[in-house]
C-alpha cells in the first residue's frame, strides 16, 4: 500500500513536530486517537469526514469513541461498510452516491463546504470544552 501523511501535530505554525504514517486504513484511527492523546482532545470534539470504504475503519474508531461522522459526497462503499457494522454516519453532505445518485463532476464541484460552517459549529458546541 502507498505510504502517505496522515496527520500531524505541532504546536507552532511550521514544521510539524510529529509525523504520523498511514500504511494501511486502520492506521487512520490509530493516529487520530494517539493525536487527540496527545494533545488533550475530546474525542467527543473531533468531526472526521470521509467519502468511501477506505475511511470505513476510520468511522469504526469515531463511533466507537464518540467523534461526529460526516459522509461527504457518501459512496456506496462507505455506506456498505457502515451499514454492516452498525454505524451510524451523523451528517451526510453534497451528493450521496450510496442514494443512487449519477456520478456529476459539475454538481460536486458545485458544492460548496463553506456550508458546513454552522453545522460544525452546531456540533462542536453539542459538548462543553
Amino acid at each position: 500500500m502507498e505510504k502517505a501523511l496522515s496527520i500531524v501535530a505541532s504546536e507552532k505554525n511550521s514544521d510539524p513536530s510529529v509525523i504520523y504514517e498511514l500504511l494501511e486504513t486502520r492506521d487512520k484511527g490509530r493516529n487520530t486517537g494517539a493525536v487527540a492523546s496527545s494533545e488533550g482532545f475530546r474525542t467527543d470534539k473531533i468531526i472526521l469526514m470521509g467519502d468511501s470504504g477506505g475511511d470505513g475503519p476510520h468511522f469504526e474508531w469515531g463511533a466507537a469513541t464518540g467523534a461526529f461522522l460526516i459522509g461527504s459526497m457518501t459512496k456506496p462503499s462507505l455506506d456498505s461498510y457502515c451499514r454492516e457494522k452498525d454505524i451510524v454516519i451523523n451528517l451526510r453532505f453534497g451528493l450521496d452516491y450510496s442514494k443512487g445518485e449519477s456520478k456529476d463532476p459539475q454538481r460536486e464541484s458545485a458544492i460548496n463546504f463553506k456550508d458546513l460552517i454552522t453545522r460544525i459549529e452546531e456540533i462542536l458546541g453539542q459538548a462543553p470544552l
